[in-house]
């Protein structure tokens, strides 16, 4: 099922989650979820949506 809103980079994308909990979903593949210090690179043209269910921290 396509995304929406999603984000689209050119570029892979680098996301660390600081605190809290980030869950990433990512189009045609399975949701990659984040805790405090985990990271991971989307990479590019993967359609994707930040989701945060709570208060997470991340850049």
């Amino acid at each position: 099922m396509p995304l929406d809103p999603v984000d689209y980079h050119g570029e892979d994308e680098f996301f660390l989650c600081w605190d809290g909990t980030l869950r990433i979903e990512l189009n045609g593949r399975e949701s990659v979820v984040l805790n405090a210090g985990g990271i991971f690179v989307a990479p590019r043209g993967l359609m994707q949506r930040p989701v945060c269910d709570g208060t997470a921290h991340a850049s």
